[in-house]
């Protein structure tokens, strides 16, 4: 797994957090570029682009923009690794991927907190990357929502071959539950006295965490999965998970041997493991 720093919110000037980053262990720069259309704030402006094109780290651009074609033709002059657009803005998609991949650079998706991966099933084979928002886009310092842990496993799933990105509230309590390719960190590294310190106290807790396989659910389970585990009930090895999807509550049968509340794992029939952030009940059934 690797570190992507984002310098959306930061202790330091541009100059100085870029400089830093750029000298640091991170693995990629992230850069979030936002139009004031598809989200309130705005970020873009040629301050941004006149530093970052010194820079010797990959870029990771991320376009928060309604429409992302002229910020397609802009910042492939930076020759980035990867350019993400997001599934819910009203363009032509698949047009754009297609559009980065022409200039050599991995094309990405986004989907923000209430889109589902079904929704991004289809264009899975036309995409390099897919970036899940584990906060709402917009503004830094906000807390990770643990459905992007599902999210994970949903689209590994389906297909084992795109680099997975996890972007938003990521810190050194959260990054072991992941199991993605790569982990965006912004206020937790750059709002930080050092910035290196903690990219490297990410990477330390990368290193350390046992690799535990996703759980193998059918189609039809990963179209139904929504959201988050609430609640977990449990009467000797008689499992049921409570989902919530969307407004509603409803259960779920699943092949689960036991729970470990205490180091919060699902332990699956075929010894797999499914990390959960909090039970929030315990009852018998």
């Amino acid at each position: 797994m690797k570190v992507a720093v984002s310098f959306l919110s930061s202790n330091y000037s541009l100059e100085e957090t870029i400089s830093i980053l750029d000298n640091s262990a991170c693995d990629y720069i992230h850069v979030d570029i936002m139009d004031g259309v598809f989200v309130n704030n705005k970020t873009y402006d040629e301050d941004i682009f006149r530093v970052l094109r010194n820079v010797n780290k990959p870029l990771d651009i991320h376009l928060m923009v309604e429409h992302p074609i002229s910020y397609i033709e802009r910042f492939k002059e930076l020759n980035p690794s990867i350019i993400t657009i997001h599934k819910e803005i009203n363009d032509d998609i698949r047009g754009l991927l297609k559009l980065i991949r022409s200039y050599g650079i991995k094309a990405g998706i986004a989907i923000n907190p209430m889109t589902q991966v079904r929704e991004i099933q289809d264009i899975l084979s036309e995409v390099d990357s897919v970036l899940v928002m584990s906060v709402n886009p917009g503004l830094g310092g906000q807390k990770f929502l643990a459905s992007s842990i599902i999210k994970v496993g949903q689209i590994r799933s389906l297909n084992k071959n795109v680099l997975i990105n996890v972007d938003g509230g990521i810190n050194d309590g959260n990054v072991k539950y992941l199991d993605s390719d790569i982990v965006v960190s912004g206020s937790y590294v750059c709002k930080s006295d050092d910035i290196n310190k903690q990219i490297l106290r990410l990477k330390e807790i990368i290193n350390e965490k046992s690799k535990v396989a996703m759980p193998t659910l059918s189609e039809d389970q990963l179209l139904n999965i929504e959201e988050k585990v609430l609640e977990a009930y449990y009467n000797g090895e008689t499992i049921r998970l409570v989902y919530y999807r969307k407004g509603t509550y409803y259960t779920k049968t699943s092949l689960i041997k036991y729970i470990d509340k205490y180091k919060k794992q699902l332990i699956l029939n075929d010894g797999s493991i499914l990390y959960f952030k909090q039970i929030v009940k315990i009852e018998q059934i």
